[in-house]
């Protein structure tokens, strides 16, 4: 517990970090850019989400398994660079074919052909990403959080310079945001190969490439339907509304999205320490239960912040012209926490090596999602789109519990009732938050600061008891190491 909450620390420190910078970007985004140019920069960097799972080939959930399934040092080195030489192919595929193609992408995505170089920019930014993920995989697998955010950080202040020079300076528009973009990931790449790279071996090189591809070619279409999920939404809303509502729906779900400095910091740390109990899973069943407990108490608390002061904080860093926003932050946060909680499921999964059922569930999730974009965007717009994406990460949470509990796999012991009572609280909270006016800002302050102590005050005492924090306490007490009391 003390490993997994030090590591969740380090992660959101740098995560808070890197969001800083982001949001210094953003006042500067709308200022350049109208609605329409943030809409083709957002709807470009969708397409490099559609094309990361094909050509970084599952890799993104391979490279786990097999990594925790030696216990050789000398052996996990020579999975991570197999890794590395297969992505690096891939990458350098990915970008050819981004040039080639970059006219009928442009015209496929857009509607315009005019946008080519565009296209071209963000796919090769896609690419580069690609080539990363072995290496930061390898420092999280290590636990060295402070590397992963230092180089990580860096990469930002690439991108945010860069950004800066082409937007600001030479006033390119769409085509500087989607420049800084490729810069900073180019930096960030190179740092995270520095850091990371150390004692290449290539030992049984091709038998640790076809594990790999055995194990991530199957969860390809998961990825797949992961990105449907989380942009699908932005065509339809094009397609309806037009590329001005792309554009606020995006600025929302970005502000929304700073969540993600919490959940991702937490999911990362998760990870490693998850699977590090496959060979102790009777410890895990009630450990990982528990954590979950805090885990949907602490992030549903921080998820009810942004729904309470979604208004304020779109007025703080946007242009007028994007006020409309500030109907998505509440809704995108909340996306953000359930896909957080549904990788939290996945351990019993991964112990049983059964990870390919993944696909299964988020192919359930991804057609309800689409029958709700059907019906919820055409009608409602930003916010029909926001909660299109919102109610199709519940299901997918649903969907993939009731999957465990028909499988022959690791039973996590939940406290469903505490759970439930968080979920009943969270919801009542958003559904308060939109009759919260802002039209007198110290008003509308001070009820969501009220709102804010009661949500606090009923997490504490009536959901997580003293005895919680006791137990929690005990168990992360240093002091108990090494002696049978104090």
């Amino acid at each position: 517990m003390k490993k997994l909450f030090s590591g969740s620390i380090i992660y959101t420190l740098g995560g808070m970090a890197n969001r800083l910078v982001l949001l210094v970007l953003l006042p500067i985004f709308t200022s350049y850019l109208a609605p329409g140019d943030y809409g083709v920069v957002a709807m470009l960097i969708t397409i490099g989400g559609f094309l990361s799972p094909v050509f970084s080939l599952g890799l993104g959930s391979s490279i786990g398994i097999v990594y925790f399934n030696s216990r050789e040092a000398s052996e996990r080195q020579a999975i991570i660079w197999s890794a590395g030489a297969v992505l690096l192919s891939s990458s350098v595929l990915l970008v050819v074919v981004g040039w080639m193609l970059r006219q009928s992408l442009s015209r496929i995505v857009l509607g315009d052909e005019g946008y080519g170089l565009h296209t071209a920019l963000a796919i090769a930014t896609t690419a580069v990403g690609v080539l990363a993920m072995p290496w930061q995989l390898k420092l999280q697998f290590e636990e060295r959080a402070t590397a992963f955010v230092i180089t990580s950080f860096f990469g930002l202040l690439a991108m945010l310079g860069a950004t800066l020079w082409f937007l600001v300076e030479m006033k390119l528009g769409a085509l500087g945001a989607l420049s800084g973009n490729l810069v900073g990931q180019l930096v960030g790449t190179l740092l995270l190969f520095i850091v990371a790279s150390s004692n290449p071996s290539t030992k049984d090189i091709g038998r640790w490439i076809r594990a790999l591809l055995r194990h991530g070619v199957p969860m390809i279409p998961g990825f797949f339907f992961l990105f449907l999920m989380q942009q699908w939404v932005r065509w339809p809303l094009e397609w309806y509304h037009g590329l001005d509502a792309v554009g606020i729906y995006s600025v929302g779900s970005s502000l929304g999205s700073a969540i993600s400095i919490l959940t991702g910091a937490f999911i990362n740390a998760w990870t490693p320490f998850a699977l590090s109990h496959a060979d102790r899973q009777n410890e895990a069943a009630h450990l990982l239960g528990r954590v979950t407990l805090y885990f949907v108490a602490g992030f549903g608390f921080v998820t009810g912040l942004f729904f309470l002061f979604a208004e304020p904080l779109v007025r703080i860093f946007t242009q007028p012209a994007f006020y409309g926003a500030s109907q998505v932050v509440g809704l995108s946060a909340a996306a953000q926490f359930f896909s957080a909680l549904f990788l939290m499921l996945l351990p019993p999964l991964y112990f049983a090596q059964r990870a390919d059922n993944v696909v299964a569930t988020q192919a359930v999730a991804t057609g309800i999602m689409f029958l709700l974009a059907e019906f919820l965007v055409p009608r409602f717009g930003v916010s029909g789109a926001a909660f299109t994406v919102l109610l199709g990460f519940i299901s997918l949470v649903i969907v993939q519990w009731t999957t465990l509990r028909m499988l022959p796999v690791l039973r996590i012991h939940y406290d469903y009732q505490k759970i439930g009572l968080l979920f009943a609280l969270l919801l009542g909270v958003g559904v308060l938050s939109f009759e919260i006016s802002f039209s007198d800002p110290l008003f509308g302050l001070a009820l969501a600061g009220t709102v804010t102590v009661a949500m606090a005050l009923i997490i504490i005492f009536g959901v997580c008891t003293k005895g919680d924090f006791v137990r929690q306490w005990k168990d992360l007490s240093p002091m108990k190491f090494g002696t049978r009391s104090w």
